[in-house]
């Protein structure tokens, strides 16, 4: 697993390793969940730009699922949530 603390330091990582699934909160200091979508997604596949990708959120009514789908995420979690369903949500990808 590889973490970042903002979606900046979020890019590199994805180039670099070509992840299977990008996990990503709805809040980061210097960019939107939506904005980092963006910027991985305009990579070529052969740089990571094709992944599998699942929000969390705690902003349960900022966007609804649909929304969070039709921008490109596969999967939403609303926090909290538990392990097993971040698990069961990952199995499905």
């Amino acid at each position: 697993m590889i973490t970042a603390a903002d979606a900046l330091q979020g890019l590199r990582p994805v180039r670099d390793s070509h992840p299977d699934v990008v996990l990503s909160d709805i809040r980061m200091p210097d960019r939107n969940w939506f904005g980092l979508l963006q910027d991985i997604r305009a990579l070529d596949p052969e740089n990571g730009g094709m992944f599998q990708s699942l929000l969390w959120t705690a902003y349960a009514e900022s966007t609804g699922r649909e929304g969070t789908i039709a921008a490109g995420f596969q999967e939403r979690l609303n926090k909290p949530f538990y392990p097993n369903q971040l698990l069961e949500a990952m199995i499905q990808f």
